[in-house]
């Protein structure tokens, strides 16, 4: 799969009110990533597309050092912004796909809502490689639930109507199964841990509309396309009430980076690499 990364930085063009227009993430979901990573107090991140700096902003108040990487520049921009209070906090505008450790490595590889549009031949290799041994990698996602029927429903009737086909909006989904397996069979990786929460979040008309601005999918359609979608989307949503209650999905995938001996270490009698190995808790 080849990744087309004028989409994958579309929400760029939307940076302005991406921010405002996303809802957060709960803290019961940057809890479950400290304990399931393991990672020490003032451990390092690397977060692979920061976007705005939502998880940036979570992780950086939990006292840890974090290196983002954003391709899009104005969205690196609105990162900076929002955690210029944190000098634990650095932002590079760089794909990871390009972007070169320099000898560091880091506690924890993170990424929120952007690692299916790294190149699946480099992501999880180079995440490994980024890592301490016995470091962890977290990925997640926060996939939209339409609760209320009329609602999906005139989604797609106006999707039809519209003759538009948005670039992305039902494919996350299908990303998400290959990345899974792709972290399970590294050599690099011991196990995943998968885990999924539920929020729900309410938007009246025009909140609902600059959420869907935000979504790589929308910004890559036309904007007559656009205008004629929204119109009929914002007709339905009167028609219902004039309010949107919307269900978050989140998806997190957790896995430890192998502790890997180095090679004189792995030429030793086996009873004393086992006692080795529990005196070091591995």
């Amino acid at each position: 799969m080849s990744v087309d990364r004028a989409i994958a930085t579309g929400a760029g063009k939307a940076a302005a009110i991406y921010h405002e227009a996303r809802p957060p993430y709960p803290d019961a979901l940057f809890d479950a990533i400290v304990r399931r990573t393991a990672i020490p107090p003032a451990g390092r991140i690397l977060e692979i597309g920061c976007g705005t700096g939502r998880a940036t902003l979570a992780l950086a108040e939990r006292g840890f050092r974090i290196h983002c990487l954003e391709p899009s520049p104005s969205l690196a921009v609105e990162t900076r912004r929002n955690v210029e209070r944190f000098t634990s906090v650095e932002v590079e505008d760089a794909y990871f796909e390009d972007w070169s450790a320099a000898g560091r490595d880091f506690d924890v590889v993170l990424s929120a809502q952007a690692f299916h549009w790294v190149d699946p031949s480099v992501r999880v290799p180079k995440a490994a490689e980024a890592l301490k041994p016995g470091g962890a990698i977290a990925v997640f996602w926060r996939l939209l639930v339409h609760p209320q029927p009329a609602l999906g429903a005139a989604f797609h009737r106006a999707l039809r109507a519209c003759k538009a086909e948005v670039p992305s909006l039902v494919s996350l989904l299908d990303e998400l199964d290959p990345i899974k397996r792709e972290i399970e069979r590294s050599p690099s990786f011991d196990g995943l841990d998968v885990s999924r929460s539920q929020m729900s979040w309410t938007y009246d008309a025009a909140g609902y509309l600059r959420l869907l601005r935000t979504h790589p999918g929308f910004i890559a359609v036309s904007e007559s396309t656009r205008d004629r979608l929204f119109a009929e989307i914002a007709a339905v949503v009167a028609e219902i009430g004039g309010t949107v209650d919307l269900g978050f999905d989140t998806i997190l995938y957790v896995a430890r980076r192998k502790w890997l001996a180095p090679a004189w270490a792995r030429r030793l009698p086996l009873p004393i690499r086992q006692f080795g190995n529990r005196i070091l808790g591995r």
